[in-house]
C-alpha cells in the first residue's frame, strides 16, 4: 500500500489519505433540535479515505481500480466526487 499512495502522491494524482477511527457521532437535526441519529444499518465500515485527483468521475475509477487490494479479490471502494461549492473551495 506504501507504494501505491507514494506512487500516487509522485503523479500528483492524490491530495490526502488517512484512515478513520472506528469510534465517533451521527448527528440530525429535526424540528429545531439535535439528535443523535439516525443511525446508518450497515454491515459495512468506511475505514479511511483517499482525496484523488481526477480530470472526471472515469479517471477516478481507473485510479481506484489499480488498488493493489483488489488483487486479493475482496476489496470494495466507493468513488465520490467532492461538491463545488462557491466560496468554499
Amino acid at each position: 500500500m506504501g507504494a501505491f499512495i507514494k506512487g500516487l502522491v509522485e503523479q500528483q494524482k492524490m491530495k490526502a489519505a488517512q484512515p478513520l477511527e472506528m469510534e465517533g457521532s451521527i448527528i440530525s437535526f429535526k424540528n429545531g433540535n439535535f439528535i443523535d441519529g439516525p443511525f446508518n444499518e450497515t454491515k459495512e465500515v468506511i475505514s479511511g479515505y483517499y482525496h484523488i485527483v481526477a480530470k472526471d468521475l472515469n479517471e477516478a475509477v481507473k485510479i481506484a481500480k489499480s488498488d493493489p487490494r483488489f488483487e486479493d479479490g475482496n476489496w470494495r471502494v466507493e468513488i465520490r466526487p467532492i461538491m463545488k461549492v462557491d466560496g468554499i473551495n
